[in-house]
């Protein structure tokens, strides 16, 4: 798993996963399954191509469960081995124990080579070296051995899994799209009387039998279509940076949770003693908000002050826990999560007598709302009605202005932890609370040939404002003003290929204002 800043890069996690799981983009549009089409169609000049893959899932009545994982990859040019050729599989060590059963390579002379326990590493998460605390995401890195083209890479792996909550299991499952996929076939098996709810697209429902005491759901699909990968470089755009769409719901999806209540009265136990304010919590909450007179002037302070003094630990909601750490212990550690640096905001809230809820959203796909299941959510920020005012807080991005929510999020679905908003899904505002600006103002002179050389003032708040000081906030001003050029401005001024200078950001560290940049550009305006 390589963990980055989420916001500045494009807002999302990229989860460490088998070769396989690694060039998913779930849903499939539908099910192939014609035996002539995959024999006539010629693979030869893809990377890989996996030939099956098998995947097993039997849970019990408490919410304990096995996982088994079987493929087998054929590895056709050096871009697949080097794929194929380092396996890694993730897992939670707080409920989870993996067994790398077997990885064999067969070659193509016949002979078959077996990967000795020897190639198996059990690693923390990359992330555990910036935050410690951190330390139930693990990873099994196989190194292959012995593997050249035209070989192929077996493996059988499982997972047993402890229950989360008592009584309960969920799980969801994206199906291959991005390489070449012959054989695919998913089974879930649970006990015959046990109340599932199960999801998945039109045109790729699953075969249900009963045997026993077991009800056994089997999916079955392909993927024979590969699609070019896009390789521009990424300008700084709100329009192609921040407004990216998100992928739709997993390919299948199950949850013993039978409503959105449910689902939110089980995470509203997780954090309630969380978010009890400790002495230090108090403490700082009181310290921030002397001397403010408003509700929301010390609700503005409070944001702003766990915005920018609490950092940021990109682990999506659910990949290392789902509970959150007490608001004490990431007001002393001064980093969390999105649900920690979360829970620290509502327990200083409740200092000064303001009530939030939590509000768990996902930044990179839609909801399902016929699927209570948790892992639809991959960020947590809060709520909370201040005089008959609806506002949501979003403490993650760091570097927003009160009220703030990524485009990601705004009008899509949520679910707020609260007893009397909780019995379904609400949909988030739209648009901005406050008036989203961009003013420009140009000081200088253009030549016979429209040619512009002049002092720019841009003053900005919204998108615009939020992606300028992301990247502020990660490079150096040597780097900043190199990259100004890639920027392409909102309701362009500039055409053509301007020469910028002296690219200054005035007031990088208020929030509370909208964000001023100045610049020297010398530019042609000729269209």
């Amino acid at each position: 798993m390589v963990y980055s800043h989420r916001y500045l890069l494009a807002f999302l996690t990229v989860l460490a996963a088998p070769f396989h799981l690694l060039a998913q983009s779930p849903p499939i549009a539908s099910a192939v399954t014609n035996a002539e089409s995959k024999t006539t169609k010629d693979f030869s000049g893809e990377p890989a191509v996996i030939e099956y893959i098998r995947e097993s899932m039997r849970y019990e009545n408490d919410g304990s469960g096995v996982r088994e994982l079987r493929s087998r990859i054929r590895v056709q040019t050096d871009a697949g081995l080097s794929q194929a050729g380092q396996l890694v599989f993730q897992y939670n060590a707080l409920d989870e124990e993996m067994d790398v059963r077997s990885v064999r390579v067969l070659k193509k002379d016949g002979s078959v080579i077996s990967v000795g326990p020897e190639a198996v590493q059990d690693l923390t998460a990359p992330l555990t070296s910036q935050a410690p605390i951190y330390t139930d995401a693990r990873q099994k890195h196989i190194t292959v051995p012995g593997l050249s083209v035209g070989d192929a890479v077996e493996y059988d792996v499982a997972v047993n899994a402890k229950p989360l909550v008592p009584g309960h299991f969920w799980r969801s499952w994206a199906f291959t799209t991005g390489v070449i996929s012959l054989d695919e076939q998913l089974d879930l098996n649970v006990p015959k009387d046990r109340a599932v709810k199960v999801g998945s697209p039109e045109g790729l429902e699953p075969s249900v039998l009963v045997e026993g005491d077991r009800r056994v759901y089997h999916w079955a699909t392909s993927h024979l279509t590969t699609h070019p990968v896009d390789v521009k470089n990424l300008r700084l755009d709100p329009t192609t940076f921040l407004y990216r769409p998100k992928a739709p719901p997993p390919s299948v999806m199950f949850s013993t949770f039978q409503n959105w209540g449910e689902v939110a009265e089980w995470y509203a136990q997780l954090e309630k003693e969380r978010r009890v304010p400790s002495p230090e919590v108090r403490a700082k909450a009181e310290e921030i908000t002397r001397d403010l007179h408003t509700d929301e002037e010390r609700a503005r302070a409070l944001y702003y002050w766990v915005s920018q003094n609490i950092r940021y630990v990109s682990l999506s909601f659910g990949i290392g826990r789902y509970e959150p750490h007490a608001a004490g212990a990431v007001l002393a550690n001064r980093y969390g999560d999105c649900k920690d640096k979360n829970t620290l905001l509502e327990a200083m809230l409740e200092v000064v007598g303001l009530h939030a809820s939590a509000v768990l959203v996902s930044i990179t796909q839609d909801v399902d709302p016929k699927v209570p299941n948790p892992l639809q959510f991959d960020h947590v920020i809060a709520f909370f009605d201040e005089g008959g005012k609806e506002i949501w807080l979003d403490s993650t991005v760091g570097v927003a202005p009160f009220g703030y929510l990524l485009p990601q999020l705004r009008n899509s679905e949520a679910l707020v932890v609260s007893p009397s908003l909780s019995t379904k899904l609400r949909r988030l505002p739209e648009e901005f609370p406050f008036t989203a600006e961009w003013r420009i103002t140009v000081d200088g002179k253009i030549d016979a040939q429209g040619v512009l050389d002049g002092d720019v003032e841009l003053q900005t708040r919204g998108d615009q404002e939020v992606l300028i000081r992301l990247a502020n906030e990660h490079m150096s001003q040597d780097q900043l003003a190199k990259t100004a050029p890639t920027i392409q401005w909102s309701n362009k001024l500039l055409y053509g290929g301007p020469e910028y200078t002296n690219f200054k950001i005035v007031n990088s560290t208020d929030l509370s204002t909208p964000l001023k940049v100045r610049f020297h550009v010398k530019e042609s305006l000729c269209i």
